[in-house]
């Protein structure tokens, strides 16, 4: 560091000697310059075209080093060769070339060095293509594309050069060539479509043969109509004679053709049908009724199928209408015939029963009322007015008539009787000069044997007779039938029903058909009546029989389980006996008198004799029930005591058995239905001889039982 110092040194004289310093420190300089050069770069009179760093040592002014570090870098002008071939023109830096040709351009690097570029350009011409002539078409029209170019052609809506189409709506195509360039030239074709006239020949339609028609088209400027077998003109009438299709072809302004068709329906006329010529007579009616059309429009206001009443001979016609509407036309003669002028003859009059012939004149055959034959004697039975209907040789028919009285004596022989087999009868008849048939005599009762008639004859002052009848009907007596005899047991019931008649009447106090009880032995007469009143009686015994008797009655009780019997004893009645117990329902009629191996609980028997007289009982077994548990077993296949016995457990099927060995250990167990044990295990081996234990729960109720079991060998 730069300063003043001071030292003090002893000198060779021992003295002090004081030294100063005024001390000046120079330091060295070091400097560090970089360097940016392009291509080369000169420093301290050395050419340097690589970058690097020089170092030179300088002298200051105060005569120190100083060092001068210089880094230099060197950076490389850039010289860019492009080649470029296009098509029609190319841009390049900006500019815009179309001529083929070697272009240079120079520009500052980022390092602010040159960079030159050069382009050796080639500009290549698209090769001509011609898409065709513009056209105007037809909606439909077929177009071919068919553009011509040296190259590859193909058309921008996808389609193959060559192909045909067909044109729907205005287009404009355009086609695009590829040279051996590649370089790409257009053409357009445009394509005007002109839509389709919208052609119409009219609504099919039908017409009667006969009938013209005019066809008339629309929606064109031209009409061209078509048929094999008319000459057919727009707007002409002419009449066809068969149903066709009409073809029509419209061409309008712009030239474009449509079609459409018409078919023309040619109806045959009504093949009509008014009937057969008529003959009838004056003042009959008729009816017309043609056939063959739908509608019928007669002369004269004459209404089809409805009957009406022509005054004279005419022709009538009929105009008749089919489905179609077509007309067709016939006729029918009426001849209208006069009526004969028929007469029956004088009124007349005549005794009853007595007979008379009527005919008539001035017709051809006669037919007359009431049967009558013309020319023909016949009996009339009342006054009557007889019409005769006279026909002639047309057969028309009229009539007259003539009245015939009757002369008739009165005579009542009284009203029809009905009486009862045995009755007797008394007629009395009213008239003059009476008298009855059968030897009757008028006013005198007599009994008649059977249904007959009686015939009441009278005759008047004239001598005109007159006759009536009166029927007696004998009706036989009911078969009444009170029943066959019977028997009826003691303290039974019987129902007394008579038949044969209508109304029963029985004596001691007896209801037909009513339940009662006889006391005694006796004979019941019942009284029939039928519908008509007559009357009749029958009998019936009715004996009475004893019942039997239970003469003794034995129950033994349920002791170990279903052992329980009911024994019974019968007497009285008319044996045999027939035993009903209900344990088996009842109706069987098969029992045995005495049950066994029963358990407890109520049971009712009904005891039947020969006659049927019956008796019942209800009878209560007790449940004295007790288990029997065997002590000991000698299980040696002797037969005798192998298995352990236990009674009464059958009634408990859900009872538990468990046998235990002095060591508490199970040797056998059991639940349910008690199988008798034989003294062995399960695997069938022999228990050894000792005491066992046993432990029984009957599960329901809930009751248990426990004691020893033996099981022992010996003899």
């Amino acid at each position: 560091v730069s300063g003043n110092y001071s030292d003090t040194l002893q000198t060779v004289h021992g003295c002090d000697s004081v030294v100063n310093l005024d001390l000046t420190i120079n330091y060295s300089v070091s400097t560090t310059n970089n360097l940016y050069a392009c291509d080369s770069i000169e420093i301290n009179g050395n050419v340097y075209t690589n970058s690097g760093v020089q170092i030179d040592t300088l002298s200051t002014l105060t005569g120190c080093d100083s060092i001068v570090t210089t880094n230099f870098t060197i950076n490389n002008s850039i010289t860019i060769v492009d080649s470029i071939t296009s098509c029609d023109s190319a841009i390049w830096n900006g500019n815009t070339y179309f001529t083929s040709g070697l272009y240079y351009d120079t520009l500052q690097s980022a390092n602010g060095c040159d960079s030159i570029l050069s382009l050796n350009l080639t500009i290549n011409y698209p090769t001509f293509v011609y898409a065709g002539l513009d056209a105007t078409l037809c909606h439909g029209d077929s177009l071919t594309l068919n553009a011509q170019g040296n190259g590859s052609l193909i058309w921008i809506s996808g389609i193959s050069n060559g192909q045909t189409i067909a044109v729907d709506s205005s287009t404009n195509y355009v086609v695009q060539l590829t040279d051996s360039n590649g370089c790409i030239s257009y053409d357009t074709l445009q394509i005007t479509v002109n839509p389709l006239p919208i052609i119409y020949a009219g609504a099919d339609t039908s017409i009667c043969t006969g009938d013209s028609i005019t066809l008339i088209a629309n929606g064109g400027s031209i009409y061209n109509w078509s048929n094999p077998n008319y000459p057919i003109f727009d707007s002409v009438t002419f009449s066809p004679y068969q149903s066709d299709n009409y073809y029509l072809e419209g061409i309008d302004t712009n030239g474009c053709i449509n079609f459409d068709s018409i078919y023309v329906t040619v109806n045959n006329l009504p093949t009509v049908n008014a009937g057969s010529d008529q003959n009838i007579c004056y003042g009959d009616s008729t009816l017309l009724s043609a056939t063959g059309a739908v509608n019928y429009l007669w002369s004269s206001g004459i209404l089809d199928s409805v009957y009406f009443i022509p005054d004279s001979s005419s022709n009538y016609i009929v105009t008749a209408t089919d489905s179609n509407g077509c007309q067709n036309i016939d006729s029918v003669i009426i001849n209208v015939n006069s009526l004969p002028a028929v007469y029956a003859g004088e009124d007349t009059s005549i005794c009853i029963f007595d007979s008379i012939m009527l005919f008539g004149s001035g017709a051809q055959s006669y037919v007359w009322s009431s049967g009558i034959l013309d020319s023909t004697y016949f009996t009339p039975d009342t006054n009557l007015l007889y019409t005769v209907v006279g026909t002639d040789s047309n057969g028309c028919k009229s009539s007259d008539t003539v009245s015939i009285s009757l002369i008739v004596p009165y005579v009542d022989a009284g009203i029809d009787q009905l009486v009862c087999s045995g009755d007797s009868v008394t007629l009395i008849g009213l008239g003059s000069n009476l008298s009855w048939s059968n030897a009757v005599i008028d006013s005198v009762p007599f009994v008649p044997s059977n249904t007959d008639n009686y015939v009441l004859t009278v005759q008047d002052s004239i001598g005109c007779f007159n006759y009536d009848t009166v029927q007696i009907i004998v009706n036989p007596l009911p078969t009444v039938f009170a029943g066959n005899d019977t028997i009826v047991c003691k303290g039974g019931g019987i129902i007394l029903s008579g038949s044969g008649a209508l109304y029963y009447d029985w004596n001691l106090g007896v209801f037909d058909g009513s339940y009662f009880e006889p006391d005694s032995a006796n004979l019941y007469v019942v009284v029939g009546t039928d519908s008509n009143g007559c009357q009749n009686t029958d009998s019936i015994f009715i004996d009475i029989a004893p019942l039997p008797e239970f003469s003794n009655v034995n129950i033994i009780d349920v002791e170990y389980g279903n052992d329980a019997a009911i024994m019974v004893d019968v007497v009285g009645g008319t044996p045999p006996y027939v035993y009903d117990w209900d344990n088996d329902g009842f109706g069987d009629m098969d029992d045995e008198s005495n049950l066994y191996y029963i358990g407890a609980g109520e049971y009712e028997l009904f005891v039947y004799d020969s006659l049927s007289c019956s008796i019942d009982t209800l009878l209560e077994v007790a449940n004295s029930f007790q288990l029997y548990i065997s002590g000991a077993i000698t299980p040696n296949d002797d037969n005798i005591n192998d298995r352990w016995v236990i009674l009464g457990l059958r009634q408990y099927p859900q009872a538990q058995i468990t046998v235990f060995n002095i060591h508490g250990q199970v040797v056998y167990e059991n639940q349910g239905y008690y199988q008798y044990w034989d003294g062995r295990t399960e695997d069938g081996q022999l228990l050894p001889a000792s005491d066992y234990y046993y432990l029984i729960n009957l599960v329901s109720p809930a009751q248990q039982f426990s004691g020893t079991v033996t099981i022992t060998y010996g003899p």
